[in-house]
């Protein structure tokens, strides 16, 4: 009877012994898992040169002048020619390396989402939870999920405005690896298209309190006649509550739809458009 109340005891230890080991494990874990939460906004992007978005060194941006240079594919080639990559020009006739044709931009005309990777050049939020990683984005409030729990990718990912994430730790970088994305969405500003193929790398890391880079790589073969890669600065802001900016929010609010410019349905608006707008030009000739 003894033996039994004693053998019993013991191993009631043992679980206890190893429950709490377990714990101390997970808790030395955590703290050896670098934190990337909170709000972070785009601080430094390449900027097409000549524009006047380089010269105050703000507004629109991509991830890399090399997708701006890379030769295309030819069906890529042909949909940059017809909304004109990175051709617009404002009102006061500076470049803005945006697409002249903003009717093409599901983003302008259609209320879609930006999608990946088109959202990360703007401001988000890091939220690090058990199995994932989540980022919400200002832009719509959109989240993405990012699964750090050793799965693969699914077989059949494809048609996601985010795309299928899948994350792991390499010493203090989070490498995340992206595909399974729709092709409805443009890659930037600049209006660079891309395929269902696309496959995207990323690499964040802080380089100081404050700072957090994005080392980020593209592979497209449909699309690009090679890979590229770019570099994103991000800059903390501790303390700021996030303000999701609805796409449409206009055209739901405005009682006129031509308020609601650009966001309404019809054809694109003949407002202050430039001489040296000469898709939009040939556009209003032909009509």
């Amino acid at each position: 009877m003894r033996k039994g109340l004693f053998m019993t005891t013991f191993a009631l230890m043992a679980i206890f012994a190893v429950g709490a080991l377990m714990a101390a494990e997970a808790q030395t874990a955590a703290a050896r898992t670098p934190d990337l939460s909170g709000v972070w906004n785009l601080k430094e992007a390449p900027r097409i040169p000549g524009t006047r978005q380089e010269a105050q060194q703000g507004g629109a941006t991509v991830f890399s002048l090399a997708e701006t240079k890379l030769p295309l594919q030819s069906w890529a080639l042909e949909k940059c020619k017809v909304i004109g990559c990175g051709k617009d020009v404002n009102a006061y006739g500076w470049p803005t390396g945006e697409a002249a044709d903003q009717t093409k931009d599901p983003w302008i005309m259609k209320c879609a989402p930006l999608g990946f990777p088109r959202v990360m050049l703007g401001t988000y939020e890091i939220f690090q939870v058990s199995r994932r990683v989540l980022m919400r984005f200002q832009q719509d409030g959109s989240v993405r999920e990012i699964w750090m729990d050793g799965r693969k990718h699914p077989e059949d990912a494809g048609g996601l405005w985010m795309g299928h994430s899948i994350g792991r730790w390499e010493g203090d970088t989070l490498v995340v690896d992206t595909v399974g994305l729709i092709d409805a969405t443009w890659l930037d500003p600049f209006g660079t298209p891309h395929s269902d193929s696309l496959h995207v790398v990323e690499r964040f890391r802080r380089t100081g309190p404050n700072s957090l880079q994005l080392d980020i790589s593209f592979d497209d073969p449909k699309t690009f006649t090679a890979p590229f890669a770019g570099k994103l600065i991000f800059e903390a802001r501790p303390g700021r509550e996030l303000q999701p900016v609805l796409t449409c929010e206009d055209k739901i609010l405005a009682d006129n739809p031509a308020d609601a410019w650009p966001f309404f349905v019809g054809e694109y608006p003949k407002i202050n458009v430039p001489e040296t707008l000469p898709v939009l030009k040939k556009k209003e000739q032909q009509e």
